[in-house]
């Protein structure tokens, strides 16, 4: 299936708060990872509020519950 560009409509995007450059919603937290190490990279502001600690060098995986993380660590994989 191909995605059609001329039959999706875009009036409403301006208002979603995703476009605004260098922003996430509130409710998100962003982490960047390098994937040739799984070490994380780039994290959002609030994301040491969830941590209660600076992450940034970290291996993301240390963070992933033990039995998310074949499940994780496979997606992971398969997009490099």
């Amino acid at each position: 299936m191909k995605l059609d560009l001329d039959k999706l409509k875009f009036e409403n995007c301006e208002d979603e708060p995703i476009h605004i450059p260098e922003s996430i919603q509130s409710y998100g937290y962003l982490l960047a990872l390098n994937c040739d190490t799984d070490s994380i990279e780039v994290v959002s502001a609030n994301v040491n509020d969830l941590f209660n600690q600076d992450i940034i060098g970290e291996n993301f995986f240390n963070f992933v519950v033990d039995g998310d993380y074949e499940k994780i660590l496979q997606l992971f994989r398969q997009k490099k």
